[in-house]
């Protein structure tokens, strides 16, 4: 049975319900997908709109389906929040969800499925006791499941199944990462601190190593810097990579190059290279 928007089955399991929601969040994310490129598009604040978009569609109804979270149901979320989560942080389509949803600072969504359950248990019970709770009793309670969310979802990063490089360099600092209000993700910025990127390393025969020699590449830790020096690690990475992208296109460019190392025709190739055009 359909009810305001929610499919209702027999054991209220939810399954057709997701079966059915998954479809229209990728097909809204990849709508989505069409103006939000890695290189130019929109800003930082319109990318994270657009994701609260999905993130509504997806999150309608939370209170009475979180019961129902089997592990079915939370791959049919993760697969459109990774999409999302992708285009806001400007990543590789490589990127895996641990990944692209810390750098986005969106936590999982069935984490935040339980943050909407319990502000709503708490409005619901107190209507039930014949009390109208207060905004400023709403908000208190809604803070603290905030707090609540961030600690679960430290918990859940302990043992990543992907992504664990860049989980290594923000746990620590997820709560400071997630209520930031200064920097943004650039594309180059985004390569370093995921390690999908134009690195062309492996590529040329050599070991992809990290600072100290390390035999894979660790993002920096910008997360437990200021403002300022937020800017200046992002202008560094943003040359550096600037350097290895003008290097790869020169070796995609060349003669002697691999069929599948040689430049290809695509749309977002010929606007990135009017955008960075080689010297």
């Amino acid at each position: 049975m359909r009810y305001l928007g929610l499919t209702l089955d027999g054991r209220w399991s939810f399954g057709p319900y997701f079966d059915q929601l998954a479809p229209r969040l990728q097909n809204a994310a990849a709508a989505l997908g069409r103006l939000l490129h890695n290189v130019g598009g929109p800003e930082s604040p319109c990318r994270r709109l657009y994701a609260g978009i999905v993130r509504s569609m997806a999150l309608y109804g939370a209170p009475l389906w979180v019961d129902a979270l089997s592990s079915h149901n939370k791959a049919l979320l993760r697969r459109p929040q990774r999409v999302i989560a992708v285009m806001v942080i400007r990543g590789y389509r490589t990127v895996s969800w641990t990944a692209a949803s810390l750098l986005a600072g969106d936590p999982p969504w069935e984490l935040q499925a339980e943050v909407l359950a319990k502000v709503y248990q708490f409005r619901s019970g107190q209507r039930a006791n014949g009390e109208r709770p207060s905004v400023d009793q709403v908000g208190r309670i809604r803070a603290l499941a905030q707090r609540a969310l961030i600690q679960w979802w430290k918990e859940d990063l302990g043992s990543p199944a992907a992504g664990s490089v860049t989980v290594d360099a923000i746990r620590p600092h997820l709560r400071r990462w997630v209520n930031r209000r200064h920097g943004v993700l650039t594309f180059q910025l985004s390569q370093v601190l995921t390690g999908h990127g134009c690195f062309g390393m492996r590529r040329l025969g050599t070991p992809a190593q990290g600072p100290g020699g390390s035999d894979r590449w660790r993002p920096l830790a910008v997360t437990s810097y200021c403002a300022t020096t937020y800017t200046a690690v992002t202008s560094y990475c943003e040359e550096v990579m600037a350097l290895k992208e003008a290097a790869e296109r020169e070796r995609e460019a060349a003669a002697h190059a691999d069929s599948l190392r040689r430049r290809r025709p695509g749309r977002r190739r010929r606007q990135y290279a009017l955008l960075h055009p080689l010297q």
